[in-house]
Parts: C-alpha cells; sequence; structure tokens
C-alpha cells in the first residue's frame, strides 16, 4: 500500500476500520438523534474528529494501540458532545470546529500538556491544524497516507446525499469502506470520477452500490499500480476529456452497467 512497511500500512487501516465500524455502530445506538435532518453533518463531524485525532497521536508516539485507544475515546466524548447540545436544543447548529476543540481538550490536549515547552494556545492551534513545523514525518509516504485516507472517507460514504439514513452508511462501511483501504494507493483516479459524479449527479442507493462494486472490483485486479507516477496534468486532461469533450458517452454510460461505465473511465490507468 506504500513505501513504508506493508505490514504496518495494513494493521493501521484494519484498525482505522474496526474505530469506523465501532463509531457507526454507537452513533446508530444514540436513537434520540437517528430523524434527526443534520444526521449527515453529525456523521461526518465525527469521524473528522475521530481522523484528526488517530493520525495526529499516532504521529507523536509511533504507537498504533496508543493511537487506537485515543481515537475510541474520542467518539465516546464526541457523543457526550452531541447529547450535550441536543439537550440544548442546539444540535443543528453543530460546528465541526467547537466539537474538534472539544473532544481534543479530552483527549490529546491531557495525552501532551506538560510535555512541550509550547504555550496552551500553540499547542491546541498545532493539534487543530496538524502543523508540518509541528509534526516531524521524514517519510514522503507518511504525509500521504492520512490525507489519501480522509479523501477516501470524505467521497465514498457520498455525505451530501442528506437524506440518507445511519444504516446506508452503515452498509457502505460493512461492505466496502475496509477493501477500499486496502487499495488506497490505486483510488486516487476512481476517488476523482467518483467525486464529480456525486457532485453533478443524483444516484440512488442501488445505483450507488453497484458503482462502488465496479470500481473496487476492477481496482481489486490492478497488478501495476503506476498512481504515483501519475501526473496532475495527465489526471486533468482525463477529468476534461472523458467528462467534458466525451460527456454523451459519459451519460449514456451511466446510465447503463457500472462496469462498463468503469472499464471505460480507467482505460488509461
Amino acid at each position: 500500500m506504500s513505501s513504508f512497511p506493508k505490514s504496518t500500512s495494513q494493521q493501521i487501516v484494519d484498525k482505522y476500520f474496526v474505530i469506523t465500524k465501532d463509531y457507526f455502530e454507537a452513533i446508530n445506538n444514540l436513537k434520540s438523534i437517528q430523524n434527526k435532518s443534520d444526521i449527515s453533518n453529525i456523521l461526518f463531524v465525527g469521524l473528522n474528529c475521530i481522523h484528526r485525532v488517530f493520525e495526529y497521536v499516532l504521529y507523536k508516539t509511533k504507537n498504533i494501540d496508543t493511537a487506537v485507544g485515543m481515537a475510541q475515546q474520542t467518539y465516546f466524548y464526541y457523543l457526550e458532545y452531541i447529547e450535550q447540545i441536543q439537550s440544548a436544543e442546539l444540535l443543528f447548529q453543530i460546528k465541526q470546529s467547537e466539537a474538534i476543540l472539544f473532544v481534543y481538550k479530552k483527549t490529546v490536549f491531557d495525552l501532551f500538556e506538560g510535555t512541550k515547552k509550547e504555550s496552551t494556545m500553540t499547542t491546541l492551534d498545532n493539534i487543530m491544524t496538524l502543523d508540518d513545523d509541528f509534526i516531524h514525518i521524514n517519510n514522503r509516504e507518511w504525509t500521504r497516507f492520512f490525507p489519501r485516507i480522509k479523501k477516501l472517507y470524505e467521497v465514498l460514504f457520498y455525505w451530501n446525499q442528506s437524506q440518507w439514513k445511519i444504516e446506508d452508511r452503515m452498509f457502505i462501511c460493512m461492505n466496502y469502506f475496509r477493501r477500499y483501504l486496502h487499495c488506497l494507493d490505486k483510488l486516487e483516479v476512481s476517488l476523482m470520477y467518483l467525486d464529480y459524479i456525486q457532485k453533478h449527479y443524483e444516484l440512488d442507493f442501488e445505483k450507488y452500490k453497484e458503482l462502488l462494486d465496479a470500481i473496487i472490483e476492477k481496482t481489486e485486479k490492478i497488478r501495476r499500480n503506476r498512481s504515483s507516477s501519475i501526473t496532475e496534468e495527465e489526471k486533468t486532461d482525463w477529468l476534461l476529456i472523458k467528462l467534458y469533450k466525451e460527456r454523451d458517452t459519459f451519460e449514456d454510460k451511466l446510465q447503463g452497467p457500472a462496469t462498463e461505465l468503469v472499464t471505460w473511465l480507467l482505460s488509461e490507468v
């Protein structure tokens, strides 16, 4: 999956999947928010908090178990935050920055407070931004690994489908997320196309599952991974050709079998 040890990357994504699955299940058990119109935003904000804490603690400690433990604490405290603002009838006003600050103060800030000479505000600022000056990563792949995971969960769960229920995204998590995580370094082009489709077309849940199946089945069969050698210029050219110059062909294939669409989109990869 990357140039740092394969066993390490596999451990990380396997643990990451379990944390995400447990978080979704915990949210699903919080019955009081099941019918909230802002449930997609609630889910996304919490997942973003978990991702940031897991990434930060792993960078700081180089210990997967410590990162897992802190990530688990994160969603416990996030649920506490949700219940607090719900009791004050403020759930529709949930803000990502406030949620992140709440869980950071409860988790990573307490862990590292007093171990650095930085001021309180500097420490919090660095945690919030993951400032490169504060987090030194020598291996270039480490600096790409977590942004790829972030991009994956930002796209895969189709957050702008606000009408979807928790069960729908739990299905995606249980049936696709782990497989996609294990193909992380082969998915850049596929996620580019998937992101475009989500922003410009509306797919029902069954069609979306068909598309996810086609993408991951195609990706898992790729033996020669050239993702790292694909330039931004190439990706832009493919996007312009497939989705603009050949729009009629694209839209015809979007209405047809997903396997044919994916094979056509990824013909250059």
